[in-house]
């Protein structure tokens, strides 16, 4: 017998997973991204590079983003920035 049987509330079968944070989601997917951008595999995007792509794909205000991507002014993103700088700027700064 079970309370759904009788025709009350269905009980839920074992606890239910809670979401992976949207970062832990985000990484996987900005990855390749950040790879691709990373022409010579050094674990850095030079700001200029970054700077011609998104310009090239009509990103607007690209100076703008890199207070997020370049937050220490040294002209290279690592992925680590990478991923804070696109959260931020989703998350509206």
């Amino acid at each position: 017998w079970s309370p759904a049987e009788q025709g009350g509330c269905p009980v839920p079968e074992g606890p239910a997973e809670p979401p992976a944070p949207p970062e832990e989601e985000e990484e996987p997917r900005l990855r390749p991204v950040f790879d691709a951008l990373d022409r010579d595999g050094d674990g850095f995007v030079r700001v200029e590079e970054f700077v011609q792509f998104a310009t090239a794909y009509g990103a607007e205000q690209v100076k703008d983003l890199m207070k997020y991507l370049d937050p220490s002014g040294l002209g290279v993103i690592s992925f680590e920035d990478f991923h804070r700088g696109i959260r931020a700027i989703k998350n509206g700064g």
